[in-house]
């Protein structure tokens, strides 16, 4: 089993035993919610893929660091530290994890991870510069952004739809 103990922060002490996947932020929902203001609501994500355990940034406004260094996604080894925020986890695993099969480089490729290629091709981990396909990143961007910035995105988009409506309706009247 392995753990994510805090080392520092609200949560000081305490131990999360990990799940094949697991959500770090400050919704009750996650988890491992920890009371943090400078963690987004769902910040993170570690989980097990085969006898590897990764973590991935989950779009988050601050961040997710690993041994000091930010990241979008990494594979993890025994003793990593791990800062959420202004939370510091360590990661321990036991001899069930066995340690000696995780990879002790964080360069996560696309064939490890059982990606297509093509499916990468169309994602932000391509290392090129692809083109973004959908709005996934605004969604993602939406989502770690208060309530009253939401509304404000809506009443935009209502209003540039009854703009183009009337423009619509001026056009084939005359």
């Amino acid at each position: 089993m392995a753990l994510l103990i805090v080392k520092n922060g609200a949560a000081r002490g305490s131990e999360f035993p990990l799940q094949d996947s697991n959500t770090i932020g400050r919704l009750a929902k996650n988890g491992i919610p920890i009371e943090d203001s400078r963690m987004s609501r769902e910040n993170s994500r570690v989980y097990k893929l085969g006898h590897r355990w990764l973590i991935e940034d989950l779009n988050s406004k601050n961040g997710t660091f690993l041994n000091g260094n930010k990241i979008e996604k990494a594979v993890l080894t025994d003793g990593d530290e791990i800062r959420v925020g202004e939370t510091h986890f360590s990661l321990v695993f036991d001899e069930s994890d066995h340690p000696q099969e995780v990879a002790v480089s964080n360069d996560v490729n696309a064939k490890d991870m059982g990606i297509s290629s093509k499916a990468l091709s169309y994602s932000k981990f391509s290392g090129g510069d692809a083109t973004q396909t959908s709005f996934h990143w605004i969604r993602q961007d939406l989502s770690q952004r208060d309530g009253g910035f939401r509304y404000l995105i809506l009443l935009g988009a209502i209003l540039f739809a009854v703009g183009l409506f009337f423009l619509i309706q001026i056009v084939i009247v005359d």
